[in-house]
Parts: structure tokens; sequence; C-alpha cells
């Protein structure tokens, strides 16, 4: 499993600095960690050109959708075929915080719902 993220960073051009992207891919039983950076971009290709031919069995990460074509036939295909096969999980972490805000800035209560099933199943693994 592949812990994947990208954080923006600031970068020096020239005279000035630009908002751009450092990407980071996490492999926890390999105790192996990537850092890559390609032209500060925040895309979906930076991903796949750096995947590359590499077969991965799952790789997880945040809300964000430059990883939702992973596991999907039809957006995979093309891009990245070996991509195919395998499982996007999306951190628990991040699910909580979504519901957070939903529930707190959009005062929408049905959130309230997930939040206490995730609280479940934290105590839990605790």
């Amino acid at each position: 499993m592949v812990n994947c993220d990208e954080t923006c960073c600031k970068v020096r051009k020239y005279d000035h600095y630009k908002k751009c992207y450092i990407w980071v891919l996490v492999n926890k039983a390999g105790r192996t960690v990537i850092f890559f950076y390609e032209d500060g971009s925040r895309g979906r290709d930076v991903l796949t050109n750096f995947i590359g031919d590499a077969e991965l069995k799952s790789v997880m990460s945040d809300g964000y959708n430059a990883y939702v074509f992973i596991g999907d036939e039809l957006k995979v295909v093309r891009e990245s075929p070996n991509l195919q096969k395998t499982i996007h999980q999306v951190c628990l972490a991040h699910v909580k915080a979504k519901f957070d805000k939903a529930s707190v800035l959009a005062a929408e209560r049905s959130a309230d719902i997930f939040l206490q099933l995730i609280s479940f199943f934290y105590r839990r693994e605790r």
C-alpha cells in the first residue's frame, strides 16, 4: 500500500516566488519515502508519469480529485493501464474532516451520523 499526497511550497523563480507543489509517496511496509517535483504542478499527469509502469496494490490519498481515476477502468485504460487493478482508498481522517466541515460550517445534521460512525471505528482501533 502506498500513501500519496501533495503539498504546496514556495519556489523562487528569478525575482519572484511562485506557489508550486511537491508530491510524496510513502510505503510504510517497505520503509520507503519518495518526494518528487515536476514543474510544480498538482495535476494528475504528474502522478501518472511518476508511477509509470509500476503495479500498486492500493493507493491511499485524501479526497483530491487527481486521485479519483485510480482503479476506474474507463479513465485508466488510456492514461495508466497499470492502475486499473489498483484499489483507491481515501484516508479516514480526511473523510472525517469533510464531515466535520459539513456539520459545523453548513449545519448539516446528517453529517453527525457519519461522524459518530467514524468515532466508533476510531474507538475500536484504540
